[in-house]
């Protein structure tokens, strides 16, 4: 029983790799810097001088072994359904020969027909064959995720006398909308793994004092929300009018924001707000029509979890300069955004030779209101001891796309990230082989705030290198982001300075981060 209680894929600061900078000096420091955070060893040089001594024999390096594997043929019910190994889309479709070392995975099935997901664990054997055959009995039931819908009648600017206004109709025109997004579209881009449940609390009799960004921020919401508990929510979504269309006590244009922190409200529950249009029905069945763009509770929804949610449950999730939601572009998709949004819900964006997004798995295994109850398991330092032994546990790794201009393609980077207060500090990129003509060395610090980056690339191909400082607000509007110039050297130094912290000593962030955000301050 129901309790009545934008739209274009984002970035995000990204860090690349280290290569000596032979013109700049940075290149010893930065060089001791990145093996320090992955753990590289490099084998010695001797002199290689002849002394006239006969040299001892070579000696012939024994041959490996060929592991054995076994095969595991998949198929279902449906024949073209997507296949995921371990919770991770294969790119194979049914039916399809997966070849297999021995031991014990986990075999989904995505129905593309019925947008069910069948999953069940095989053991595989060395040199044997096995036909997996899914089934209705596999079929996986899905898992509730809980939001609140805050309908907001009045509103009002700050230092202005005028009252932006809802009426009951509009309130419930947003609701439904609200509703059916989750229903009809991100229910079955699941696969059905999700089963979205919604409460509604419509604040009426107050009018409420927009933030200076003229919206309904954490600050705005929380006193309406004193009887909200962790995890009661997984999402909570207000809504009311800006007035774009209409002269009428117009305050702003349409605009969602949401908070990449999934625990910005007391409650622990993600949150982000939609000032939305005159016209609500209006805007609402021209954005469904032909589904042309019906996207917008999914997009700012996909912000709360997968920019930092599903990362620190140990899922890869696709990117560009840092950023998730709004790097459909450089993964070639294009507007109307549906399918970007359902593949990425789905984990079969393409990267490389591999997919990620969120995936099934992730959906069936862990909520952001269970895990405000702390009944989630840390799979994001498992996905870091899987990534590389070498380093820390509670580190965790991804590698997303960079589009290097020199060089003219997309290029991987791998990046280190590890907790820090209340966000993440990363660091420590190297390159994955390929022969790029900009190297580029960025710490970006994930903090409660915002980011904040400092960038510098080396140009190999003879173009001038530069240095920047950036800082993004949480409310990730391209416009609102914050960018200096610095000089070389500056940025080399400050570079350098943040060794001691991947030794362990965290004072030495501290104070580069004040030292950075003073340097903005001045410069802006």
């Amino acid at each position: 029983m129901e309790r009545h209680l934008s739209n274009k894929p984002n970035r995000q600061l990204s860090n690349k790799p280290n290569r000596q900078l032979s013109k700049h000096g940075a290149s010893t420091l930065l060089s001791l810097l990145f093996l320090g955070v992955i753990g590289l060893s490099l084998p010695g040089c001797g002199s290689g001088g002849d002394d006239g001594k006969t040299s001892e024999p070579a000696v012939t390096p024994p041959v490996a072994t060929p592991t054995p594997e076994g095969s595991l043929t998949v198929s279902a019910s449906e024949s073209g359904a997507a296949i995921y190994l371990d919770g991770r889309f294969t790119g194979k479709l049914t039916p399809a020969e997966l070849t297999l070392e021995p031991g014990e995975y986990t075999i989904g099935v995505g129905l593309n027909q019925s947008e069910q997901y069948l999953r069940r664990t095989v053991q595989v054997e060395a040199d044997q064959t096995i036909s997996l055959a899914l089934d209705e009995s596999d079929r996986q039931t899905p898992k509730a995720w809980k939001a609140l819908f805050i309908g907001v009648a009045k509103v009002q600017a700050q230092g202005d006398s005028c009252v932006s206004q809802y009426q009951t109709e509009q309130l419930d025109a947003g609701f439904d909308f609200f509703r059916w997004s989750f229903k009809e579209r991100v229910e079955p881009y699941s696969y059905h793994t999700m089963d979205w449940q919604f409460e509604r609390l419509d604040i009426t009799d107050e009018v409420v004092t927009l933030s200076n960004d003229k919206l309904i921020g954490p600050a705005e919401i929380e006193p309406y929300l004193t009887n909200v508990d962790k995890g009661d929510y997984d999402l909570i979504v207000s809504f009311f009018r800006g007035g774009a269309g209409s002269d009428d006590c117009y305050i702003d244009d349409f605009k969602g924001i949401a908070w990449y922190d999934y625990r910005v409200l007391n409650s622990d529950a993600s949150y982000y707000t939609i000032r939305f249009y005159d016209d609500v029905s209006g805007r609402i069945e021209a954005a469904k029509a032909n589904d042309r763009d019906p996207g917008m509770y999914i997009h700012e929804w996909l912000h709360t979890t997968a920019e930092w949610f599903f990362p620190d449950q140990g899922y890869a999730q696709p990117s560009s300069d840092g950023q998730v939601v709004h790097a459909a572009e450089v993964y070639g998709y294009s507007w109307p955004w549906m399918s970007w949004y359902r593949d990425l819900i789905r984990g079969q964006v393409k990267q490389q030779a591999s997919y990620v997004g969120i995936g099934p798995d992730a959906l069936l295994g862990c909520s952001v209101s269970e895990d405000a109850l702390g009944l989630c398991s840390s799979a994001a330092g498992q996905a870091a001891s899987d990534a590389s032994s070498q380093v820390a546990p509670e580190a965790f790794i991804q590698t997303p796309l960079i589009y290097d201009k020199s060089a003219g393609q997309q290029v991987p980077w791998q990046t280190v990230s590890r907790p820090y207060r209340d966000g993440r500090v990363s660091f420590g990129q190297i390159p994955s082989g390929e022969q790029l003509c900009l190297n580029r060395h960025t710490v970006s610090y994930l903090l409660g705030d915002g980011t904040l980056a400092l960038t510098l690339d080396e140009s190999l191909c003879g173009e001038p290198s530069s240095a920047r400082l950036s800082f993004t607000p949480w409310l990730a509007e391209e416009q609102s982001s914050r960018v200096i110039t610095l000089p070389i050297d500056q940025a080399s130094r400050l570079l350098a300075s943040k060794k001691p912290f991947i030794e362990g000593e965290h004072l030495s962030l501290d104070e580069i981060l004040i030292e950075l955000r003073a340097l903005m301050a001045h410069s802006l």
